[in-house]
């Protein structure tokens, strides 16, 4: 049988993708003829690009068929040069670095929070800039086209300024929000699910809704209003403005919450609170210690237990229990400007002691001039008390001036209007301008207590008379240290 030529026995076989070549050379061709220009030849038909490597891989092809007889060889011999794709431009977030850094320290599982919350003109990030690629070569000399790289692939809102240098700077203070290709700063932070050790305590400069509850012992801070959907257990909220839970606030131990506005709840159970306008409770108040520094408009709600201060007017269903749970009730009371009111009437008090006491020492220094026994030394010491005296006088005019100005504050600012609209029962105390009313005879509704113009309280009943208060209570004068 003749042998075939040697161009069917040695092949170049070129990769659909052209990312590789091989030469193959088949047992049957006699190794004698096997030489580089034939293969060369096969090489350059096939439309491989031929390179000094190429040739390199060849000869070693050769070699290794001519010392493999009736054996075939199939061997690479080129491969393509792949294109490197360009890098999209990104961001370098250094917020998330910051929680990085954070998760490396010791802290507390309450203090770790899910979320970014950023300030006004913080910068929260860089942009990194796209790098092109570089084109590949395949094995027959054709190029490779390199992906072309995006510049940014976020879409960045007008709540964030990019700077000359590619800094990403916060225009309003609020939470970082990075949903797919879209970055915003939202002044709400919402909540989907619960406050709890997936979210961490909440510290936020703008307004929070909860759509769920806070868990114990979590902390909710913000300088806007809280909202909470859902129930607050034995936690703390402290809000800027108001503060809004609608499905009640039961604590036990370390309730604790700060309204700088109205806090509305449907019950309030074990709660310290101080609320500097209203309070709006739709239910119950049980065994809480409350300063309002507005009104109380709750006519729906019973008050049992705990100690209760407020400055104006109190719309409530009921006050105590018929079991007689102590409960005490502030009213008219101005807590923010009252301790300023003591320390002036201790400070005059002191003045007028001390003046008191100079004015003993100038009329001991007439006695003594009327006798004739008055020394040059006496004389210049009885006119510095002369002095002293004229400007404690001027003291005690400053400071009972200043009296005078705070306590009609006091009096425009206060309101003494307690509506019961149900019950007022025994073991009520009501406190009000230093004189503990203590109730000893249970109420009907509706009932009107107000402050005649002596400063005792008076109420009215359904009837249409005006009846002194103590015909239910007695009365006891209180002291500072009461």
């Amino acid at each position: 049988m003749s042998q075939a030529p040697a161009e069917q026995n040695v092949r170049a076989v070129v990769s659909a993708d052209k990312t590789t070549a091989e030469l193959v050379i088949a047992a049957s061709i006699d190794r004698e003829l096997i030489n580089e220009p034939l293969c060369m030849t096969v090489v350059m038909e096939a439309g491989i690009e031929v390179s000094d490597d190429v040739n390199k891989q060849m000869t070693a092809v050769i070699k290794k068929a001519k010392a493999s007889r009736n054996k075939d060889i199939r061997e690479v011999i080129s491969r393509a040069t792949p294109a490197v794709p360009g890098v999209d431009g990104t961001i370098d977030w250094f917020v998330d670095q910051e929680d990085e850094e954070e998760e490396k320290k010791n802290v507390s599982h309450y203090e770790r929070s899910a979320f970014v919350v950023v300030q006004a003109e913080q910068i929260i990030g860089k942009q990194v800039p796209a790098s092109l690629g570089t084109d590949g070569r395949d094995v027959t000399g054709k190029t490779i086209l390199a992906k072309e790289p995006l510049k940014c692939i976020y879409d960045i809102d007008e709540s964030i300024l990019v700077d000359s240098q590619g800094q990403l700077i916060a225009q309003v203070p609020g939470v970082l929000v990075r949903d797919g290709r879209n970055v915003s700063i939202e002044p709400t932070l919402v909540i989907e699910d619960n406050v709890d050790f997936a979210t961490g305590n909440i510290d936020f400069s703008g307004d929070v809704e909860i759509r769920q509850d806070i868990r114990d012992c979590f902390v909710v801070k913000a300088e806007g209003n809280i909202t909470v959907n859902g129930f607050v257990e034995d936690a703390t909220i402290l809000a800027g403005k108001n503060i809004t839970v609608e499905r009640g606030y039961s604590g036990r131990t370390r309730a604790e919450a700060n309204a700088g506005g109205n806090m509305v709840s449907k019950y309030l159970d074990n709660v310290d609170a101080i609320i500097q306008k209203d309070l709006l409770i739709a239910k119950e108040i049980i065994g809480s210690r409350l300063t309002v520094h507005g009104r109380i408009d709750s006519p729906g709600a019973i008050v049992i237990g705990g100690e209760t201060t407020v400055t104006r007017d109190v719309n409530i269903a009921s006050l105590g229990s018929e079991g007689g749970t102590k409960t005490i009730l502030h009213l008219g009371a101005v807590p923010l400007l009252e301790p300023f009111q003591d320390e002036f009437i201790e400070m005059i008090e002191l003045l007028e002691q001390e003046h008191a006491v100079i004015i003993d020492q100038i009329q001991m220094y007439k006695d003594m001039s009327t006798q004739g026994n008055l020394a040059p030394s006496d004389m210049e010491t009885q006119t510095q008390c002369m002095f002293t005296s004229e400007e404690l006088k001027k003291q005690i005019e400053r400071a009972r001036s200043g009296l005078a100005g705070l306590s009609a504050t006091i009096d425009e600012i206060r309101l003494v209007d307690l509506n019961i609209g149900k019950h007022l029962y025994l073991g009520v105390e009501i406190i009000c301008r230093k004189q503990r009313y203590m109730i000893n005879s249970e109420c009907r509704g509706p009932l009107n207590i107000k402050e005649a113009p002596d400063g005792t309280l008076v109420m009215k009943g359904t009837g249409k008379n005006i009846r002194s208060i103590t015909e239910i209570a007695s009365v006891t004068e209180l002291t500072n240290d009461s």
